[in-house]
């Protein structure tokens, strides 16, 4: 008995010893993947679909990967599979980052747009005023807007006859019409129409009688009348 149980022992120990061949070599081929593994960090070569591209490196995981035991291999497709998912990821939030410019850069346009229509607008209402007042012609203050006779006309009437004469003018008025505001108040405008293009001319050339005073007489170029 004590014979078999040296015996024993010595098996145990024989055992515990040198490993087998076909361990040293599965071992040996894992420390070979990891030592790849660290030294190999990051420099995977990517093609534009997102694989790695095939090389000797791989090649040489796929030849150790036949040594190896179905652990180590399911462990190293792991890694591997984790590898794929990290680049996955990162492309991912590269298309998610170019989506996002591009939607920025369609909301700029689409505003640019928008104010370019505004000022198209803006000029046709421009080009329509401007229109209408040289259809008016004769007219000595700029201004738009309703046209016709107004309540009240008389009175401005006979305020504008009060301005004129204070200059020292005596002309002939065929049309009064006030244009936004009330007469004499700030932003009030009235639009005269003289007799004639000479009863205008001396208008102009008296205003600066005006000088000092709220009331200003503006020149309007246009004239449709006929010289008297």
């Amino acid at each position: 008995m004590e014979g078999e149980g040296k015996k024993t022992g010595g098996e145990e120990r024989k055992r515990v010893g040198r490993p087998k061949k076909e361990r040293r070599g599965s071992t040996g081929c894992l420390e070979e993947f990891w030592k790849r593994k660290r030294e190999g960090a990051g420099e995977e070569e990517v093609e534009e679909d997102g694989s790695l591209k095939r090389s000797k490196k791989v090649e040489g995981l796929q030849e150790c990967g036949k040594r190896l035991g179905r652990k180590e291999m399911e462990e190293m497709i792991g890694v591997m599979g984790e590898v794929m998912r990290k680049i996955n990821d990162e492309m991912g939030k590269m298309r998610e980052e170019l989506r996002q410019r591009k939607e920025v850069w369609r909301e700029e346009r689409r505003e640019m747009k928008e104010r370019i229509q505004g000022l198209e607008m803006r000029i046709l209402k421009m080009e329509g005023k401007l229109e209408r007042k040289i259809k008016e012609g004769g007219s000595l203050m700029e201004g738009g807007g309703r046209g016709g006779r107004e309540e009240g006309e008389g009175e401005i009437r006979e305020m504008v006859v009060k301005v004129l004469e204070e200059i020292g003018t005596k002309v002939r008025i065929e049309e009064v019409r006030r244009v936004g505001g009330k007469y004499g108040k700030e932003g009030g405008m009235v639009v005269v129409k003289l007799g004639s293009r000479e009863q205008k001319r001396e208008v102009m050339e008296k205003k600066k009688g005006l000088k000092g005073k709220k009331i200003r007489i503006e020149d309007d170029l246009t004239w449709t009348g006929e010289d008297k």
